[in-house]
């Protein structure tokens, strides 16, 4: 488990569509950066407080 992570920057990822429901556990995640991904379309609900 990453529980300790707390910066996390993916960066032009082009293919990647979501993350895995186990991002929730990233208890102490308090830095998300996503640049040129731009087939996201889906992210956990845990994340979406730290990008707003």
């Amino acid at each position: 488990k990453l529980t300790s992570l707390v910066h996390l920057n993916i960066n032009e990822c082009s293919m990647l569509t979501s993350l895995p429901n186990e991002s929730k556990n990233l208890e102490s995640l308090t830095h998300l950066s996503m640049k040129m991904c731009s087939s996201l379309t889906l992210l956990p609900k845990e994340l979406e407080n730290i990008l707003s």
